[in-house]
């Protein structure tokens, strides 16, 4: 039975993802609360309940500037940041970043985390480290840049900006610090490290 537990929560999570998704955009983020406090206290073997945590938070931040981005080409960004009602992208954006980000995130943390299970702790740590430093740098020059123009033209609402800060500064270091885990552990198992071989060798 633990074998087919992962399988079981997966589509489980998946069935519930799109309800969610029909559902208003606070049901959605109330939803990922009361998922984050299930996943802190549930005892299993089986589960990286630390990666899907992450990951969840990552796949909703990579959704949310997704679909910014496509509301920023079709020209709807003007909507959230001078108060106008929301267009297409930006709906999708508030309805499905949480239901559909999170599982999509959730997914790939689980998928790192099988990655990492055999190779070296200190090589993909530094991996994360370096890829997390790298996003920080990226996403503070780019919070300068946008703080640059909204001094040049103020929105209605600076609460907007500060939100949106703060998902593309998540991005940023979700993004970096998962493809640095990668590269890490793909490292760690090029250069023939496992927890066994390191440990024999000590």
């Amino acid at each position: 039975m633990k074998s087919r537990s992962p399988i079981v929560v997966i589509c489980a999570a998946t069935l519930g993802c799109v309800v969610l998704a029909l559902a208003p955009p606070l049901i959605g983020v109330a939803a990922f609360f009361v998922y984050a406090v299930i996943l802190r206290f549930l005892r299993s073997e089986t589960l990286p309940k630390d990666w899907l945590a992450y990951g969840a938070l990552g796949g909703i931040c990579v959704f949310a500037a997704a679909t910014l981005f496509a509301a920023y080409l079709n020209g709807e960004m003007r909507y959230g940041l001078h108060g106008e009602p929301p267009n297409t992208w930006i709906r999708i954006c508030a309805s499905c970043s949480f239901p559909i980000g999170g599982l999509m995130g959730a997914l790939a943390g689980y998928a790192v985390a099988l990655l990492i299970r055999d190779a070296r702790r200190r090589t993909v740590v530094l991996g994360t480290r370096a890829g997390l430093a790298v996003g920080a740098l990226v996403s503070g020059a780019y919070v300068v840049w946008l703080w640059v123009v909204c001094v040049r033209e103020p929105p209605k609402y600076a609460s907007v900006v500060v939100v949106y800060c703060i998902v593309i500064t998540l991005l940023f270091l979700s993004v970096s610090g998962y493809l640095g885990t990668l590269v890490g552990a793909i490292v760690s198992r090029w250069r023939g490290e496992t927890p066994e071989s390191i440990s024999a060798g000590s």
